[in-house]
């Protein structure tokens, strides 16, 4: 999926949060765990899987 049919496809809010951890540096990792499966690490006040 091309970045901007995920945006498309996305609530809006969800996608504002994400830049928003990227511009403010709280993605730690991104790993790619099969194809276009991804594992993302954000530092924040809580841990949990989604």
């Amino acid at each position: 999926m091309k970045l901007s049919d995920f945006e498309q496809t996305v609530d809006p809010v969800i996608v504002g949060r994400g830049k928003d951890y990227l511009d403010k540096g709280r993605i730690t990792t991104v790993k790619e765990v099969k194809k276009n499966h991804y594992v993302i690490n954000v530092t924040g006040t809580a841990s949990y899987n989604k």
